[in-house]
């Protein structure tokens, strides 16, 4: 299914207004969401919508509304994704990020594996660990 099917099925489109943002495209799908563009009080963002078989668990809401607090809190850092917060209205529960430009770990390693056998190699994970770290604990 693809994600503006699952959108659609789940009544969200192009226009629908999630807390106080408002859908403006699918973006793409993760494990436990499907995520669309929107845009909100700061600009763009991106809404992790959490698919209705996932969120059905007590333990999952909790735990997502828990972190997206937490990482709220940590406000805005270069090395991360600012989090601008969590909702659960009737039948939805999301986590809403800034949309930011820039290349995602992912892509960083898969260009670094593409480019050389050994990928990133332990001086360039070390790099990446500390700076996400330094994040973390700002």
């Amino acid at each position: 299914m693809t994600a503006a099917a699952r959108a659609s099925a789940q009544g969200l489109a192009v226009g629908a207004t999630i807390g106080p943002f408002t859908l403006t495209g699918p973006a793409w799908r993760h494990a436990i969401a499907d995520v669309y563009r929107a845009t909100g009080p700061s600009g763009a963002a991106l809404l992790y919508v959490i698919r209705p078989e996932v969120a059905v668990n007590p333990a999952v809401r909790e735990a997502i509304g828990r972190r997206a607090a937490h990482l709220a809190a940590i406000g805005e850092h270069r090395q991360l994704v600012h989090t601008l917060g969590a909702g659960d209205i009737p039948g939805i529960l999301f986590v809403a990020t800034a949309d930011a430009e820039g290349n995602t770990l992912r892509d960083v390693l898969t260009r670094k594996q593409q480019a050389a056998p050994g990928g990133v190699g332990p001086r360039g994970a070390a790099n990446l660990v500390s700076a996400a770290a330094s994040a973390l604990m700002a």
